[in-house]
This record gives C-alpha cells, sequence and structure tokens, in this order.
C-alpha cells in the first residue's frame, strides 16, 4: 500500500513538473545585430515579418531581414521572457584600435576596449590607447555608453574617464566618444571610434580617431 501511494505521488510530481516545464517554454527571437528577445509570437507573416510580445505586453514587430534564427527555450529566473527591446544577456565585446591623435598635427595611435554589453543596451567598459611618434602618451580609463541597435549597425554614445600620461606627466582626463558599428556577422564588426578627451588641470583638448574592429563573444 505504501509503496503504491508513493508510486502515484512520484507519478504525480513528475506529470507536475512536466507540465511546468512546459509551461515555462517562450519563443526566442536572435538578432542579426547580437539582441535577443524572449516572448510569445502573436503574428507571422512568412518571411516578411512577426510581432513577439514579451512578458510585460510589450509588442515588437520585428522584420525577417533582421532576424538570424527563433527557438523555444525553457525559461528561468535569469532568463525570462524581456521587457525591452534587446536581450536580458550581458556578452562581453572586444575592440582593436587603430587611428590617431589630433592635437595641432596628426599622430599615430593604437588601442584597444574591453566591455560588457547588458541586455543589448547599457555598455560598460575599459580603454587603452598608445600614441608614437613626435608625442608619446598613454590613456587608461573606464568607460559607460549606451546602445542603439538599427538593423546590423550599432551607435554608441559613451564617455571615458581615466588617467592620461603625456611626455611622462600624468593627469586626470574625461570626454565623450561615439562610436558606431557596422555588423559585417553576427559577432564580427567595424566602424570609426571617435573621442574627444579634456584635461582639466592643464584646460586642454585633444581627439581620438580611430577605425575599431570588434568581437563580441
Amino acid at each position: 500500500m505504501t509503496s503504491k501511494l508513493l508510486c502515484t505521488i512520484a507519478m504525480f510530481a513528475l506529470c507536475a513538473a512536466l507540465g511546468i516545464a512546459q509551461e515555462e517554454r517562450v519563443d526566442v527571437v536572435y538578432l542579426t545585430d547580437g539582441s535577443v528577445i524572449r516572448g510569445t509570437i502573436i503574428e507571422q507573416i512568412p518571411n516578411k515579418s512577426l510581432k513577439i510580445e514579451t512578458r510585460d505586453g510589450s509588442i515588437f514587430a520585428i522584420e525577417f531581414s533582421r532576424i538570424q534564427k527563433i527557438t523555444k527555450e525553457q525559461a528561468t529566473s535569469s532568463r525570462r521572457t524581456g521587457g525591452t527591446s534587446g536581450s536580458s544577456d550581458t556578452r562581453m565585446v572586444a575592440s582593436f584600435l587603430i587611428g590617431g591623435l589630433i592635437y595641432e598635427d596628426f599622430f599615430f595611435a593604437t588601442g584597444a576596449r574591453l566591455g560588457a554589453s547588458i541586455a543589448g543596451m547599457v555598455y560598460v567598459g575599459m580603454v587603452v590607447t598608445s600614441t608614437f611618434g613626435d608625442v608619446t602618451g598613454v590613456f587608461f580609463g573606464g568607460e559607460l555608453g549606451f546602445n542603439a541597435n538599427i538593423q546590423k549597425v550599432t551607435i554608441q554614445p559613451y564617455i571615458s574617464v581615466g588617467l592620461g600620461s603625456v611626455a611622462g606627466e600624468s593627469a586626470l582626463c574625461l570626454g565623450p566618444g561615439l562610436a558606431v558599428t557596422y555588423w559585417a556577422t553576427k559577432d564580427l564588426g567595424i566602424g570609426p571610434d571617435v573621442k574627444g578627451i579634456f584635461i582639466p588641470d592643464a584646460e586642454d583638448f585633444f581627439g581620438l580617431v580611430h577605425l575599431s574592429l570588434v568581437y563580441r563573444f
């Protein structure tokens, strides 16, 4: 009797678990710009567009040209349907910079950026750049920016705050920047990265102009 009761309870628990798992499966749309939208597809026009409703009731209309793939996935506490255009995921982004510093003349400069794209909308990272030639210097700092994703292009205004060193003299530096990335593939992009650097102590200003090669992982 006891064994039968235990078997019955076990079967009931299994069925309940399977039912919950089924209920928690959601539609997941992966976009070519790296964003991910989770919810329920409520309308679909083959080879043209679809509409997906997220958990908070937001509805997004997406053209098929922007879609990389569509799947069904089980929702978890950290990856439930989103409430914004973009992804609840955090992805690392690395950029190699090649270009120059503009200060009364043009000087060759290279650098790198490494950061995280949070929910496809917020960027937090760090940057280091080095200048060579008649003017040598290094800038190292932190960055905070915001992403606007338009099909295969990401427009990212950001601000940098850090320490700059030129000819052995160091000073606090800060300034705005703008990066525009065209995603040639899902995770590889290229585009201009322009930054203005202001040195408060010296009341001086210079610009950095780079071509950025970007990898998202």
